[in-house]
Order: C-alpha cells, then structure tokens, then sequence
C-alpha cells in the first residue's frame, strides 16, 4: 500500500485542467500486514494525506482458502473509510466479480467536490469534514477529513 500510494503522488495531474483528479486504489488482500515499512496509523494517515480513495476486498471465508481476522478487517474496513473508499468482505470466491462489478459502477457515477481554503494555515493538523445530502436515494461516501498544508 505504501509504494503503491508513493507512486500514485508522483503522477502529475492532467494538464489544461483545473478539475480535482479523482485517485482510487482497489486492495485485493487477506488484511495481514507482512512486510510494510509503516504501522498501520503511519499508513493510515499517509493515505488520508494521499487523496486517493482506497476500496478493499478481504479475500476471506473456507472457499477462498485463507484465515479470517476480525483485526484484518477492521483495518481493512477503517483505511476504506478514512479514504473514501468502501470495503468488501466477500464470503467466496465468486462474489468476486459482482464486488467489482459493483466498485465500478459506484466510481462512474460518482461527483468529485473539492475544497480550497482561503484562509492562511498555521497548522497542518487534520480537519474533520462532513458532507450530506438530502436526496434520500443518494449515498455520500467521502474521506472523514484532510490534512491542511502549508501554502
């Protein structure tokens, strides 16, 4: 997830635009971390900062032949939430194309809303955000927050 995010913030945004690019990251994983150079509240917020909306698929349940952890999906789940995302935990294998099927059609009919302060910034702390809507077929899936940074 780290290099994955670490590259993602190399790519430059789409020149002649002033629209927010919209970054999204879908994690086909178990939810056990074995080789990350970050804790998982290190990546957590390196990923909030990153801007990119992360959808994970626990791959979990006998069919799919891999160990169930209430702590793997709990993380799984929160870095979904804290970005924007959604997560999945799909209870065999051939669900799997519906979960996709159902991420693809979620990000093609979503709206990209972007916020710039006018203010000056004296800290680079988190800021809560909230976003509702009043539409009751309408579902707001946004970040909790962002962290501001210095202009």
């Amino acid at each position: 997830m780290y290099v994955t995010l670490k590259e993602l913030s190399k790519t430059p945004p789409a020149s002649g635009t002033s629209a927010p690019r919209r970054r999204t990251i879908v994690v086909l994983s178990d939810g056990h971390d074995t080789t990350s150079p970050l804790g998982f509240e290190e990546l957590l917020e390196f990923a909030t900062r990153s801007d990119a909306a992360i959808y994970t698929i626990q791959l979990n349940g006998r069919n799919l032949l891999l160990r169930r952890s209430d702590t793997a999906e709990f993380a799984l789940r929160r870095l979904a939430e804290q970005t924007g995302g959604r997560a999945f935990v799909p209870l065999h294998r051939y669900e799997l194309p519906r979960v996709y099927a159902e991420i693809m059609r979620e990000l093609s009919s979503q709206y990209a809303l972007a916020y710039q302060s006018d203010g000056v910034v004296k800290d680079t702390g988190f800021r809560s955000l909230s976003v509702q809507v009043q539409r009751p077929d309408a579902v707001a899936r946004t970040k909790r927050g962002y962290f501001a940074r210095d202009k």
